[in-house]
């Protein structure tokens, strides 16, 4: 049986002696919310680990809303307030009744997902300054997700948050907050019946509070129509009120009066239109009067002073328009207009979930799968297909004309688009680059064709977007709406042009008009980076190491990945003219360099130390970049091969001479899964768990490299110990399934989807 006590304000009750400081009890005030009560308390029960304790004051209910709550017998400390006081006073109770040091308020109406207070927890214990924490949350109204709570339209404060909470409540109000902080400025004002938590926000910030976030969305947000949030009118003014009645209270600098006079004055505004839409609607004999000090305040939005005008020469025929536009929707919190519904809201559990629909853009096509960026497209696809009950639009955007199988055998997808067009010409690429401000390889692309060719699928609200490369999201995220948005990251182009301009202008894909254009270029990606960080709900990334490049808190790390071979490779014995096997795709500049590089400095040293040594420069792509290097002595350009198998089952190294370039070499990944010793510069082989002398040899110089495959070539056993830690390591680290294990995690935690046991994060180290 649950604890249950009458009482008109609560007495404060005392903490714990012995208690752990980070013990959080949850609280939810409730009046007349049998509704939505059950589902409220089932997510707060449901946090692993679970709270201390959840308190939950009835506000004089007419309802069953004790009911539900006394049901859950033990789990739930239940209080009542005889008569309704307000949602303020019900608050105030039920904290002063918790036991906790920390409280988390959470409303009747509303739900958490899994893992809101872990992730709290894991914050205030990085940062024990804070008093108050809260997450982001989605946005839902009649079973549907609409987007989230915070966003580059409505951000967090993380400085001048004094200031700042005078323009505007940042603060998502499921807060977990310090008990004490709390009652020190004594808790929420049953005075204030609108936004109460925006103004105990702001006397806790003014009284010292530090504010902080976690940057997931963790809650739920239901919209409906009666509830307090939803009376735009009313709020906005006792929003005003109250902020007048603070600038008489706090001790406020010049620049915070300004921000809070404003603030109020804004809001005054706001009433007077909802004052004018209510006269509007009764026709009553002061419309026109409210007409007139909206039509006559120039501070008032153009739009609205218009509407006021033509409502002060024809009220009715404004009143009936906007009649008729009410029966149909009505404005939610954050002025989103919203379809009303018909009938009540059915249980949560009551309705069939609506199928869960994700759109994947791809940089390259997935099939066949002969090259890095195209295995990790294949690899996210694949994943992404696999999820149980999930619909898969795929978009391949300029990859070439379009091709009758551009999909792996066996996947099914619901549509997939392939849209193709030629880069633009020099001069509307600049002047592309110029307007928007972006680095060429985006300016150049004819992003306009892409969005037409779209259309079929902007009209779907997805649930979720995957967008395979930054400049998909920079240039699509518009076009493609979508209620989360993950970004493949898998090069961090900054890192790769620091690595570039370190180099002397050596080679063509080095000389000085290329590095000029690329530190123009370098601020430019930064910002492009800096975009994706704000828009994306996840940044995907190949590597631990590109995590900390990216820094961000909501990045999480796909690895790069190599599918083992069908058979495996023979035991070699020391080679009398062996191979040197260079693979890449050239038309990618970085691989280009690596192998004028190999050609023109580390072979040389290599044949000097083992005569009649050859290099064989295997891929797609590049083979005028590549023609003088055709008659050198020992070097082979092989171009593209349609069985890449037998080049690495006839290889005694490869040579991975990569002197700059992002995310992971997949030819590292290639030659561990075929048992083939690598020698690597140590920029090759970068972000990956390959350690030096164990599972390949680092070279820098082309000296260090030539050495290093001497050793290979010619040290009894030592090609034949580094192969085969290697595929030990490609085993346990790098295998497709790893990979889209990891899409799967990312995926199912922003749809929703059960979280399966699918082994360590990607990216934690293995044994």
């Amino acid at each position: 049986m649950s604890k249950t006590a009458h009482t008109n304000d609560g007495a404060a009750a005392p903490a714990t002696a012995g208690q752990d400081p980070l013990a959080i009890s949850v609280v939810i005030a409730c009046h007349d919310a049998e509704q939505h009560l059950a589902r409220a308390i089932r997510s707060a029960l449901a946090q692993d680990p679970p709270p201390a304790e959840v308190v939950v004051c009835d506000d004089g209910s007419k309802d069953a809303s004790a009911t539900v709550a006394a049901s859950f017998g033990p789990a739930v400390r239940l209080v009542r307030h005889r008569t309704n006081q307000g949602e303020a006073a019900a608050k105030n109770t039920a904290v002063r009744t918790a036991t906790s040091p920390w409280v988390a308020v959470l409303d009747a109406d509303d739900e958490w997902l899994p893992g809101r207070l872990q992730a709290v927890r894991d914050l205030l214990t990085r940062r024990p300054e804070l008093d108050l924490v809260t997450t982001d949350a989605q946005l839902v109204h009649d079973g549907r997700v609409l987007g989230r709570w915070y966003g580059p339209h409505y951000p967090f404060a993380w400085e001048d948050q004094r200031r700042k909470l005078l323009e505007r409540n940042f603060v998502f109000g499921h807060v977990v907050v310090r008990r004490e902080a709390f009652l020190a400025v004594g808790g929420f004002d049953p005075a204030v019946r609108h936004a109460t938590d925006w103004d105990c926000w702001i006397r806790m910030a003014f009284a010292g509070a530090r504010l902080g976030l976690v940057p997931e969305p963790l809650a739920r947000y239901h919209l409906h129509e009666g509830s307090l949030s939803s009376d735009r009118g009313a709020m906005a003014s006792s929003i005003a009120t109250f902020l007048r009645r603070r600038l008489h209270e706090l001790p406020l600098t010049a620049a915070e009066r300004v921000t809070a006079e404003g603030t109020a004055r804004e809001q005054d505004r706001q009433a007077a239109r909802y004052r004018l839409k209510s006269r509007l609607a009764t026709q009553g004999p002061a419309t026109r009067a409210a007409a007139w000090r909206v039509l006559t305040d120039t501070g008032q939005p153009v739009r609205s002073r218009a509407i006021a005008g033509l409502a002060g020469v024809a009220p009715g025929l404004v009143g009936r328009v906007q009649s008729h536009r009410d029966t149909r929707t009505w404005i939610g919190p954050g002025d989103v207009r919203l379809p009303r519904t018909t009938a009540p809201e059915p249980p949560a559990a009551a309705p069939a979930p609506r199928r869960p629909r994700v759109l994947l853009t791809l940089p390259d096509r997935p099939w066949p799968a002969d090259g890095g960026k195209r295995l990790r497209c294949s690899t996210t696809l694949r994943a992404l297909a696999d999820l149980p009950g999930v619909d898969l639009d795929v978009a391949v955007l300029f990859a070439g004309p379009p091709v009758p199988r551009p999909l792996p055998p066996g996947v099914r997808v619901a549509t997939v688009l392939q849209v193709d067009a030629g880069p633009r010409r020099r001069l509307p690429g600049m002047l592309a680059s110029a307007v928007r401000v972006v680095p060429w390889q985006i300016a150049v692309v004819r992003w306009g064709v892409a969005r037409r060719a779209l259309r079929p699928l902007r009209d779907q609200r997805y649930d979720l977007v995957w967008f395979g490369y930054s400049d998909h999201a920079v240039s699509l995220g518009r076009t493609l709406r979508g209620c989360r948005t993950v970004v493949d990251m898998d090069d961090v182009e900054t890192a790769k042009l620091r690595s570039f301009l370190a180099l002397p202008a050596d080679s063509p894909t080095t000389r000085r008009a290329v590095r000029w254009q690329r530190r123009v270029e370098r601020p430019l990606w930064a910002a492009v980076e800096e975009r994706v960080r704000r828009i994306a709900d996840t940044v995907v990334v190949c590597s631990d190491l590109d995590r900390t490049r990216v820094a961000g808190p909501r990045t999480e790390v796909v690895p790069n990945s190599y599918p083992p071979p069908a058979q495996p490779r023979p035991a070699r014995p020391l080679p009398e003219r062996p191979v040197l096997l260079v693979v890449g795709t050239y038309h990618y500049p970085p691989n280009v360099d690596a192998a004028v590089h190999a050609a023109t400095r580390v072979l040389p040293l290599v044949r000097e130390l083992v005569p009649g040594t050859r290099l064989r420069l295997v891929g797609r792509g590049g083979v005028d970049l590549l023609a003088d290097l055709n008659g050198l002595p020992g070097v082979e350009v092989v171009g593209d091969v349609e069985d890449i198998d037998a080049e690495l089952a006839g290889a005694d190294v490869a040579l991975v001479p990569v002197r700059y370039g992002g995310g992971t070499r997949v030819k590292v990944l290639e030659a561990f899964a075929h048992g083939v010793p690598v020698v690597s510069t140590r920029l090759g082989s970068e972000g990956l768990d390959a350690l030096d002398g164990v599972h390949l040899l680092h070279g820098n110089t082309p000296g260090e490299m030539a050495e290093a495959c001497r050793r290979v070539l010619q040290e009894e056993g030592l090609g034949t110990r580094l192969a085969e830690a290697a595929q030990r390591l490609h085993e346990q680290r790098y295998r497709p399934e790893v990979a889209r294990a990891a899409v799967q995690r990312v995926a199912r935690r922003h749809l929703g989807l059960p979280t399966e046991d699918t082994g360590p994060p990607a990216g934690s180290t293995g044994t």
